[in-house]
């Protein structure tokens, strides 16, 4: 009879909790000020786009394009960092990484458990990409018909 075996755990680093909790403050700071520019900006955007009638369709799909791409942004950062993450997952064959500093006490996986990890990353990075690169784009037709109808 073999020696079970012992879970391994990574312990939480407390100054990489402070970094991810500033990192998601700043980020909800920033979300507020494009909130409020906008509402601020949103009357002078519908003159504009009204101002001239023959440019009206075209403004309305280059605010959809804008507007999808202020989405698209944060989006791909978002599955560009899961990208890199899956991939050192991969090459380690664990899970966290070398390196990594969890915030909160991890669970270290190993070998075919990684392995699933950084599929699941993968497949949730494309994911978000897809959707991220396809907003821009479906913005613009919804702009586009609303112009036209």
């Amino acid at each position: 009879m073999g020696v079970p075996d012992r879970e391994e755990w990574q312990p939480a680093d407390p100054a990489a909790r402070r970094r991810a909790i500033r990192l998601l403050l700043a980020c909800a700071l920033v979300g507020f000020a494009v909130l409020a520019l906008v509402e601020d900006r949103q009357n002078a955007v519908v003159d504009w786009v009204l101002e001239e009638p023959e440019s009206t369709a075209d403004r309305l799909r280059v605010v959809g394009a804008a507007a999808g791409a202020v989405f698209t942004f944060p989006s791909a950062m978002v599955a560009f960092y899961m990208m890199r993450l899956a991939r050192r997952i991969a090459v380690a064959r664990r899970f966290p990484p070398p390196g990594a500093q969890p915030v909160r006490d991890t669970r270290i996986l190993r070998d075919a458990a990684a392995d699933r990890v950084a599929l699941a990353l993968r497949v949730l990075a494309a994911l978000l990409l897809s959707v991220a690169l396809a907003m821009p784009l479906l913005l613009w037709r919804l702009f586009a018909s609303l112009a036209l109808g």
